[in-house]
């Protein structure tokens, strides 16, 4: 989609997604997001918009939590 930000495993079992990009493209990946995966379920899905604090180089995976 040619997003920038990340999406990372938080320690509470949620899933944390940032996405910066146009708003066509963001808000795409919002409606798969709520889709969810094939024999997954997505419980809820909370959005926020806000202002690009730093711009993101591309779109990561991390892996590591809250405090590590």
């Amino acid at each position: 989609l040619g997003l920038g930000g990340f999406v990372r495993n938080r320690p509470d079992g949620d899933v944390e997604l940032e996405a910066q990009g146009p708003e066509e493209q963001v808000q795409a990946l919002l409606d798969t997001v709520r889709k969810g995966p094939g024999m997954g379920f997505v419980s809820r899905v909370v959005s926020d918009i806000r202002p690009v604090e730093a711009s993101s180089p591309g779109f990561e995976i991390r892996f590591q939590t809250y405090g590590g």
